[in-house]
């Protein structure tokens, strides 16, 4: 097995809690934290969120540009 190494910086950190749905059912919660080049950024969303902007899309007959889900 290989030696870990000891100045490990973390660069990323990912997430995914299971939450309870205003109906009583479970969906999963995202969480993404990462800094680069001192950018810090905190994004948060749900499986359901990213499922209705996609079905959307598809909806709207176009193929989905990506882009931050509120």
């Amino acid at each position: 097995m290989a030696e870990r190494e000891t100045n490990r910086k973390r660069i990323m950190s990912f997430s995914i809690y299971e939450v309870p749905t205003k109906d009583g059912a479970k969906d999963h919660e995202v969480e993404v934290e990462t800094t680069i080049g001192g950018l810090n950024l905190q994004y948060t969303t749900t499986f359901d969120k990213v499922r209705e902007f996609f079905t959307q899309q598809r909806e709207k007959g176009k193929p989905a540009s990506l882009k931050a889900v509120p």
